[in-house]
């Protein structure tokens, strides 16, 4: 899978299903900027990416800066 393909399928679910207002478990802004600039960083089973598929905010975090 792309990484474009993942994030479509994480963009389908993720920005709006799942609010996290506390920000409960959330990682570090630094990690999710990492994870933004190149995600092929991440193994597929860095807990990182099931996060981001449940967290809407840090999803828009990710997505705002792939789109920078």
């Amino acid at each position: 899978m792309s990484q474009n393909e993942l994030f479509d399928l994480l963009e389908r679910t993720a920005v709006g299903d799942h609010p996290n207002h506390e920000r409960i478990g959330c990682p570090e802004a630094e990690t999710l900027e990492r994870f933004a600039s190149n995600p092929k960083l991440f193994d597929m089973r860095d807990p990182l990416f099931e996060h981001l598929a449940h967290c809407s905010p840090c999803f828009r975090f990710v997505r705002e800066r792939r789109r920078e």
